[in-house]
């Protein structure tokens, strides 16, 4: 007689932690591996750059400079795409949404990045969590121009001018929340004046309503109107950065008359969120050999703006220090979104 099984029935074998471990090691290092080649294979054809500016603006034309020379170096096309309106968060938004592969980056900076977040009430994206910022591009200085015939043939000229005619005169800007658009506004607020904003959408289209008459003074960036300023169809009149800018060194920065008025530009490159961390790295040093090319050099400081190449892992805690020190400035001004 065969006496009863008392045994529980057997377990299903499992494997020795050790191999699952094993297991486990080798699936992360065949997810590092897919990351570097992917790092590697960047970028995988056409890479799709966000203008959030008009064409023939002044950031366009750094924009597409940096795109020829990216080309160059990676072998891909760099596709510049302008994405207009709302002061450039209708492009940063374009950025935002993108798929984070690395091929659509975009130009983000001051005005979209720090200075939107507290000028509108709600925007279609979050400066802080929405976007990845890759690294540095460039730095520059902000102008006011007017025409030949203007009243004022100096800063301090405008200045009494401004004060003895509170509300007479206009002036433009690439439009609604741009750094431009703020750097006026605090010349209005700290020369205890009024000035009509004629926004517009793009610098270039300002530039041409200038030389037409239609304005009385331009707001932008030093290259934007810097050849109409060499062929002395404008008049500079002051830089609005603490100093005076290299590529005119004759016009006095308004900092040495208000001593609070100090606004420049800084832009950088950036994508979507979760991009995968070697494609940044990736992106970032490429943008890196660029922003060393002696002609790309020569270029922008010829435009009279300095490449700024700087590594994106300080970025995030610049762009909030940015936001917190020109928000006070912002609300001080007066500017309103529209």
């Amino acid at each position: 007689m065969i006496p009863p099984c008392t045994s529980k029935p057997a377990s299903p074998a499992h494997p020795p932690r050790r191999a699952l471990l094993a297991g486990a090691g080798g699936l992360l290092a065949s997810a590092r591996r897919s990351r570097a080649e992917a790092a590697a294979d960047w970028p995988q054809g056409p890479v799709h750059f966000i203008c959030p500016y008009p064409p023939g603006g002044a950031i366009d034309t750094l924009c597409r400079l940096y795109g020829a020379r990216m080309a160059e170096l990676t072998g891909s096309p760099f596709v510049v795409e302008n994405r207009v309106g709302a002061g450039g968060t209708v492009g940063t938004e374009a950025i935002a949404r993108a798929r984070p592969d690395g091929q659509v980056l975009g130009q983000a900076g001051s005005g979209t990045l720090a200075i939107a977040p507290v000028l509108y009430g709600k925007l279609p994206y979050d400066a802080a969590q929405d976007l990845t910022l890759v690294c540095g591009m460039y730095r520059g200085a902000f102008v006011v121009v007017v025409a030949p015939t203007f009243p004022a043939q100096s800063a301090e000229a405008l200045l009494a001018l401004l004060r003895a005619n509170p509300g007479r005169y206009n002036y433009a800007s690439p439009g609604v929340g741009t750094p431009q658009h703020l750097a006026a506004e605090l010349l209005k607020s700290r020369a205890g004046s009024d000035m009509l904003h004629v926004p517009y959408r793009g610098g270039a289209a300002a530039l041409l309503d200038l030389l037409a008459g239609r304005v009385d003074m331009l707001f932008d960036i030093v290259n934007g109107p810097l050849q109409a300023i060499r062929e002395g169809k404008v008049r500079a009149l002051a830089v609005l950065g603490a100093e005076r800018a290299a590529v005119l060194p004759e016009v006095p920065a308004m900092a040495e008359l208000l001593p609070d008025v100090a606004v420049t530009s800084w832009s950088i490159i950036a994508g979507p969120a979760r991009m995968p961390a070697p494609i940044v790295a990736r992106i970032s040093e490429a943008t890196r050999e660029a922003m060393a090319s002696p002609a790309l050099v020569a270029r922008y400081r010829d435009l009279g703006i300095e490449p700024w190449w700087t590594p994106g892992d300080g970025l995030p805690a610049f762009r909030a220090a940015e936001e917190t020190r020109l928000a006070p400035i912002i609300r001080a001004s007066g500017a309103r979104p529209g």
